[in-house]
């Protein structure tokens, strides 16, 4: 009997213990299958390609494709004046920065200026430096051929007071004229930002030139410059409107291999179109020394030697 009774209690406990490991186990199967269960929550954001600086870009500078570049942008986030690509305002290729952009920084369209814009000109000078225009005709002007992006001398042609020549020490005209006559090059290798051009030439005044002079006359027949803005510093501005006051300002086209050349020539008076000086075409003058006394005879023979020497010379 008390066998009996053990045995009962032994299959009773191992029962109790196979329902408490089945209640375990089925726990974090309901919990995770719960957690599982569960979506987890996810949010949609709508974007849209913007314009933004491919590289750090300075004020001034002409937007090339090289420089821009599109990407994806919230939507909710596109302020008023970014540029979004693929619409009409995305062609910005050729604009002029008005500010600074940091790599990757959205396009502003108030940031930049096109070339039809009034500030257009005032964005693309470089700081400390002058936009200037100067009149000419098609003669100063060099027949038209200027063109923006181009370089060029200025020449200044003018007369020297002979007061200023005996101050300034300067070599001109010896003759009955007051004044010596010069040319020099004022400034070297200057920018030319724009031209202004005007009717030239009739073509029937053209119309008998043969040759390349013909051909040269009828492309340049139509139009030729009537003023030329050039990029300067302030102190060169101030030198051409003092010049333009004494004298005549041309210009001379440079060759776009001589950019890097800065060596300007000497300025040029009436006595350089000649081969002529007038110290070599000048007389000797004669020595005379006068004395008293019995060396007369000496003095005279001394002054007849100098007056012989000097003219052998």
């Amino acid at each position: 009997m008390r066998f009996f009774l053990l045995f009962i209690a032994a299959l009773v406990a191992v029962f109790a213990g196979i329902a408490a490991m089945q209640l375990t186990s089925s726990a974090p199967t309901a919990t995770n299958t719960a957690a599982t269960a569960q979506p987890a929550p996810t949010q949609s954001v709508s974007t849209v390609d913007v314009l933004v600086a491919r590289v750090p870009i300075a004020p001034g500078t002409v937007l090339s494709p090289a420089l821009f570049d599109k990407q994806p942008w919230p939507e909710h986030l596109v302020l008023e004046g970014f540029i979004v690509a693929n619409t009409p305002a995305a062609n910005v290729a050729g604009k002029v920065t008005r500010s600074a952009f940091q790599a990757r920084e959205p396009l502003i369209a108030s940031k930049l200026a096109a070339s039809t814009d009034t500030g257009f000109l005032a964005a693309s000078l470089p700081a400390g430096m002058r936009a200037i225009t100067i009149a000419t005709d098609a003669v100063n002007g060099v027949a038209g051929f200027v063109f923006p992006g181009d370089r060029v001398d200025v020449l200044f042609t003018h007369n020297i007071p002979q007061e200023m020549k005996a101050a300034t020490g300067a070599v001109g005209d010896k003759g009955a004229s007051d004044k010596a006559g010069f040319a020099e090059v004022l400034m070297s290798n200057i920018p030319v930002l724009a031209i202004n051009l005007r009717e030239g030439v009739a073509k029937e005044e053209t119309a008998n030139l043969g040759g390349v002079a013909g051909a040269v006359a009828s492309a340049v027949s139509s139009v030729s410059p009537s003023s030329l803005t050039l990029q300067v510093s302030d102190l060169q501005a101030e030198k051409i409107r003092l010049a333009e006051k004494v004298g005549n300002l041309s210009f001379t086209l440079r060759s776009v291999n001589d950019r890097d050349n800065p060596s300007v020539p000497n300025p040029a008076d009436l006595l350089s179109l000649t081969k002529l000086s007038m110290e070599e075409t000048a007389p000797e003058e004669d020595t005379i020394q006068i004395t008293k006394g019995g060396d007369f005879g000496a003095s005279a023979a001394a002054s007849k030697l100098q007056r012989v020497q000097g003219g052998a010379k």
